[in-house]
């Protein structure tokens, strides 16, 4: 692909079933935008009739795989120099569209990379690891371009040339209402499950049950107490839980591409139960327990059929 010579912003923008988002996105970004590219991955709603009805110009492709394959496809139909892109729940300010035409004027930099203001059920997500949370949005064709086979969400971009980073403060923030119900969030991580490779986490390191614990929860504990998600209220530590739930899904989605190996033995895991009891008297109490009867027996009889299984 030929850089373009015209001066001005293509805006792109990726769309599936954004019929509520569409609209918003492309009013608050129009007064930068020379022309509207869409990139609808098959969508069922109304999106495409929208987009078009704001004088969007619309490419269907596909409902396969992950919308991050298309995005030098949506690159190669722009004909200005610039190319702006944005999801379909991302929207600029008023002030942010006149620093995008100042920036393209002064012709300094070949990519900008903003701050993302993440609004998580209609607050502000400050803390929790999504602030400032930099993605390159507006790019000198030629300077930004996406891997190919993407098998995983929200991989980054290959950027070249002289990049500015704008400054983590809000007025230099896209808005990006990323989850507007918990439905919609449970959705994308199924959508996403079936989608993704399993993780190479679990390729490049031996699985033991202490390995496994720490890959999940220091997820959590990464976002609520090293990313102070605390301060975001409840919110923290909902979507604390939720990010160290898509960790465990990544361990699920190995351990059944691998056809299910075990990987809790008896010791180690009697070693993890024990370590977790600083009062021995809890831990008699536990083992007493009926959960740790049963888990026993299981134990024993898996223990059994293994015998048997090699007479």
């Amino acid at each position: 692909m030929k850089p373009s010579n015209k001066n001005g912003i293509s805006l792109i923008i990726h769309t599936k079933n954004e019929e509520k988002n569409i609209r918003d996105c492309i009013l608050s970004a129009k007064e930068v935008a020379n022309e509207i590219i869409v990139i609808d991955q098959s969508s069922t709603d109304r999106t495409v009739e929208v987009a078009k009805s704001l004088g969007a110009t619309v490419y269907r492709i596909p409902d396969e795989g992950f919308i991050d394959n298309f995005r030098n496809f949506g690159i190669s139909k722009t004909k200005f120099k610039w190319a702006l892109a944005l999801d379909a729940d991302e929207r600029l300010t008023r002030k942010l569209s006149t620093k995008i035409k100042k920036m393209v004027k002064d012709n300094e930099y070949d990519v900008v990379v903003f701050p993302f203001k993440n609004i998580r059920l209609g607050k502000w997500m400050q803390h929790t690891g999504w602030w400032p949370d930099y993605h390159p949005r507006l790019f000198r064709k030629g300077y930004l371009k996406w891997p190919t086979n993407i098998a995983k969400a929200h991989i980054q971009p290959i950027i070249k040339g002289n990049i500015l980073t704008l400054d983590a403060i809000e007025k230099n923030a896209i808005l990006h209402h990323n989850v507007t119900s918990m439905q919609s969030l449970l959705s994308k991580m199924t959508r996403y499950y079936f989608l993704e490779d399993a993780g190479g986490f679990f390729e490049k390191n031996k699985m033991t049950p202490q390995t496994l614990i720490n890959y999940y929860e220091g997820e959590f504990k990464y976002r609520y107490i090293e990313e102070r998600g605390y301060l975001d209220g409840m919110r923290g530590f909902v979507f604390s839980k939720f990010r160290e739930y898509a960790k465990f899904l990544e361990f699920v989605k190995w351990w059944e591409s691998n056809r299910y190996p075990e990987i809790f033995d008896q010791e180690g895991l009697f070693k993890i139960i024990s370590d977790d009891f600083e009062n021995k008297n809890e831990l008699r109490v536990f083992k007493s327990s009926k959960t740790f009867k049963a888990w026993r027996a299981y134990c024993r009889f898996k223990d059994y059929l293994k015998k048997i299984m090699r007479i």
